[in-house]
């Protein structure tokens, strides 16, 4: 679980540098994704038009 992971996305979203992504940081690593997906839809989307 991602809980139990302490180089979660290889330290890219270990903000305060402690070593380890906390709750927060990988909140804000899965909302980074969800708006990449989001964008990568969108624009899949518009070339098929």
């Amino acid at each position: 679980m991602i809980w139990n992971n302490d180089d979660f996305f290889g330290g890219l979203f270990d903000f305060d540098g402690d070593g380890q992504t906390d709750d927060i940081e990988a909140a804000v690593g899965f909302m980074a994704l969800d708006e990449l997906c989001r964008e990568d839809e969108a624009a899949d989307e518009n070339d098929e038009i």
